[in-house]
């Protein structure tokens, strides 16, 4: 089965004129394409059992090469072998099966064969939730922000969604920031079309919203928080000629056994921004340590008190500490106030101003580190603006 004859059985099953019922050896054409997806170039070919499958032809769908994409994919194209012998010997399996093929089929060739002419950017409705509470389950291993607050970005302004063929892959917030700001966040793309433009078309789209919101405004400023690893928005971002403008030390450390309630500070005056003189995090946004934010801060984040010390965290999203101040010695009294905002024994994540890296070999002291394979230290939070 070569390239033209997949866009063959795309066409004849979108026409409903192929069953694979009757012809199960699709089927093993289709997991065979899925196999080739996750190969390096140079192997696709071969793994796949003839020189049909070129690796010219492929090389678009194919990702940066694993042990465990090999074996899940060899282990993919047995089962598919499996469920032919299966289908070809039993009426009753056939018939139990089909539909489930038949759906399958049609899903994995959507993916192959896409088409970003077709995709249409629109506002977010209400009916989009499950599809982007799918896209978030794989988005930093599972434990992605997006499901607590899609409700709240549905209901606001500048929540946009991609859609291709019915089906939402990616979506991308605006909002509104103190101090003339608009924020970008929330770029997510369903894992099986990354790499196919879609974010690129994301952000377009939203450059051209944002170029209109500053005509009306044109003290308006575009902003955006990421993570220093997340290479494909950082490249893309450069390409619209993004400047770092502020970054900060993002640590965790597994969850303590207690939980106690902190005491809240309810008005913040400008006190709270000397250690962080550009910008000011709550979680992973930022605003401008101005006095124009406090209304901001008041209403998006809670000021809260330790014996020791005087913290921030933001309401929007996954919590994380902000220190206000540097790491005292008795930090560790404070954990169980920290551990309040993120419930029994789970991770605690903070934020440290760069101000305090001389203070970062008593985070480790106390089983602070940086997440990632490697734990590199380094300033791993950081805010941009566009032009």
């Amino acid at each position: 089965m070569d390239w033209k004859s997949a866009e063959l059985v795309v066409e004849t099953l979108w026409d409903g004129k192929l069953c694979l019922l009757q012809r199960p050896e699709v089927f093993l054409s289709i997991m065979r394409l899925e196999a080739a997806s996750t190969l390096p170039h140079k192997m696709a070919a071969q793994f796949c059992g003839g020189p049909e499958f070129s690796p010219h032809k492929i090389a678009v769908q194919c990702r940066a090469f694993k042990t465990t994409r090999l074996i899940i994919s060899r282990l993919l194209q047995s089962i598919g072998n499996i469920v032919i012998a299966v289908i070809k010997k039993s009426n009753s399996v056939r018939l139990l099966c089909g539909f489930f093929l038949t759906s399958l089929a049609a899903q994995r060739l959507i993916v192959f064969m896409f088409d970003i002419s077709e995709c249409t950017v629109r506002i977010a409705r209400p009916e989009d939730k499950a599809g982007l509470i799918e896209i978030s389950r794989h988005i930093w291993g599972g434990h992605d922000y997006l499901p607590l607050i899609v409700d709240r970005w549905v209901a606001e302004p500048w929540f946009y969604v991609c859609e291709y063929r019915q089906k939402v892959i990616a979506c991308l917030k605006l909002s509104r920031f103190p101090d003339h700001v608009l924020w970008f966040e929330g770029l997510r793309v369903h894992k099986d079309f990354q790499g196919k433009g879609v974010a690129k078309l994301m952000n377009s789209e939203m450059m051209h919203l944002a170029r209109r919101l500053k005509a009306e405004d044109p003290q308006l400023s575009f902003e955006f928080c990421t993570y220093y690893k997340n290479l494909e928005s950082l490249a893309l971002t450069a390409k619209l000629g993004s400047v770092r403008a502020d970054a900060f030390f993002n640590l965790e450390k597994r969850g303590v056994h207690r939980a106690e309630r902190p005491e809240f500070i309810s008005e913040p005056d400008t006190s709270i921004f000397a250690n962080y003189p550009t910008y000011l995090p709550l979680n992973w946004h930022a605003v401008h340590s101005r006095p124009e934010s406090l209304e901001y801060i008041c209403e998006h984040a809670e000021l809260f008190k330790t014996p020791n010390s005087i913290y921030l965290v933001g309401k929007v999203g996954e919590p994380c500490i902000t220190f206000l101040h540097p790491p005292g010695k008795h930090l560790k009294e404070d954990l169980p106030y920290f551990q309040y905002f993120f419930g029994a024994r789970k991770h605690i994540s903070v934020t440290l101003s760069p101000l305090f890296r001389s203070y970062l070999a008593q985070m480790y002291s106390m089983n602070f580190y940086f997440w990632g394979e490697d734990r590199e230290e380094v300033l791993n939070m950081l805010v941009f603006t566009l032009p």
